[in-house]
C-alpha cells in the first residue's frame, strides 16, 4: 500500500498523486495552523514530526511534498514544489463527521474564492460544511497528517471497493457511525454455492467455483443487439489465492451466440484487467456477510459504507438487509 503523498498543485488545476491514504477517525494534538506563503490559510498539519518528504527552508518555511505541476527530478524530489509556512498552534479539529465519504478523487481549491489554488485529493476523507453558495460547497478534507478546508463544485462520491482502504477504528466504544468488526466472521463463513452481489440498484447472482486453478467466483450473461440480430455472451471473474482471501483481475471472456448479420465484427473488453484485492469478512449472519478491503489488520470496528456486501439471497440483496 503506498503511502502519502504526493501532490500537483497549479492555480486552476491541479493533480495530488497519493497513495491509497488510511483515512483518520480523530485528528492528532499539538498541530499547526498550515498556510501558503503569501499567508493564505489552506488547513493545519496535526503530526508531529512534519510529513516525510518535508524539507525545511527557514524558520516555520517548509518544502513540501505538495508537488507544483511539472517533471520530477532525477533523485525523486519535484522539480518544483509547494513551499508552505506553519502558523501558530491549531484548535482541534472535529473528527470526520457520520455523513463523511472518502471519495476516490476530488478537486478541492484552497485559498482565495477569486483567484483559487486546486488541488485534486485521492481518497481523502470529505465532509461537506456548507451548503451550495457561489457555485461551491464548503468542505474539509482528512489525510493522514493533514486537514485541508476549501470548497468543491461537485460534492464528493463514495469511492468504489478496492480503490481506497476501508476507515477502521480501534477505539472503544467505536466512534460514531461505525460498526463493531466480529473476530469470528472471516473463520466461519465458507466461499461456496452463490452470493448476490448489489451493483446500483440491481442484484447480480455470482456463482463459486472450484476450477483447476483454484477458487474462482464469476456470473455470465448474454447481451442482444437487434439492430445487427447479434447477441453476445459475456463471462466475468475473480480468482482467489492466500487462502481465499485475496481477490486477482477481474478477467472476462466473450463469445457470439449468434454473430452480427453482414460483414463479421470483433468483440471488444476481452480479457484480464489488473488488480490485486486482499480482504476479511468482519460480520456475517444468515442474510449476508461483509467484506472489508484494505483496512488495519488490528481494527475492531469500520464504517460500512466502506465496506463490500455478499448478500446470501437475492430476497435479501433486494431487500437490502
Amino acid at each position: 500500500m503506498r503511502v502519502l503523498i504526493s501532490v500537483t498543485i497549479v492555480a486552476g488545476l491541479t493533480w495530488w498523486a497519493p497513495a491509497a491514504a488510511q483515512p483518520t477517525v480523530a485528528t492528532a494534538p499539538g498541530g499547526h495552523v498550515l498556510q501558503t506563503v503569501d499567508g493564505d490559510t489552506i488547513g493545519q498539519v496535526t503530526i508531529a514530526p512534519l510529513p516525510d518528504g518535508w524539507r525545511a527552508l527557514g524558520k516555520n518555511v517548509y518544502e513540501s511534498n505538495i508537488q507544483v505541476l511539472g517533471a520530477v527530478t532525477g533523485n525523486g524530489r519535484p522539480a518544483t514544489a509547494l513551499n508552505v509556512k506553519l502558523g501558530g498552534p491549531a484548535a482541534n479539529v472535529a473528527p470526520p463527521s457520520s455523513a463523511a465519504v472518502v471519495a476516490n478523487a476530488i478537486e478541492l481549491q484552497l485559498g482565495s474564492p477569486a483567484a483559487p489554488t486546486t488541488v485534486t485529493l485521492y481518497c481523502a476523507e470529505v465532509d461537506i460544511l456548507g451548503p451550495l453558495a457561489n457555485g461551491t460547497y464548503t468542505a474539509r478534507a482528512f489525510l493522514p497528517g493533514i486537514v485541508l478546508d476549501g470548497r468543491l463544485v461537485v460534492p464528493p462520491k463514495q469511492a468504489a471497493w478496492g480503490s481506497c482502504p476501508a476507515r477502521t477504528s480501534s477505539m472503544d466504544p467505536p466512534p460514531p457511525g461505525f460498526s463493531r468488526i466480529d473476530a469470528t466472521a472471516n473463520a466461519r463463513v465458507k466461499l461456496t454455492g452463490a452470493i448476490w452481489w448489489r451493483e446500483r440498484d440491481a442484484c447480480q447472482r455470482w456463482d463459486f467455483v472450484r476450477a483447476p486453478t483454484g477458487l474462482q467466483l464469476g456470473r455470465t450473461f448474454r447481451t442482444a443487439d437487434r439492430a445487427s440480430g447479434s447477441i453476445v455472451e459475456t463471462s466475468i471473474g475473480y480468482n482467489f489465492e492466500a487462502g481465499d482471501r485475496m481477490l486477482y483481475a477481474p478477467w472476462t471472456n466473450q463469445r457470439w451466440i449468434r454473430a452480427p448479420r453482414g460483414l463479421g465484427q470483433g468483440l471488444a473488453g476481452v480479457g484480464a484487467s489488473s488488480g490485486v484485492f486482499g480482504f476479511r469478512i468482519v460480520n456475517a449472519n444468515r442474510d449476508r456477510f461483509v467484506l472489508l478491503f484494505g483496512g488495519a489488520a488490528d481494527a475492531t470496528s469500520y464504517r460500512e459504507s466502506d465496506a463490500v456486501v455478499w448478500y446470501r439471497g437475492l430476497r435479501s440483496c433486494k431487500a437490502g438487509r
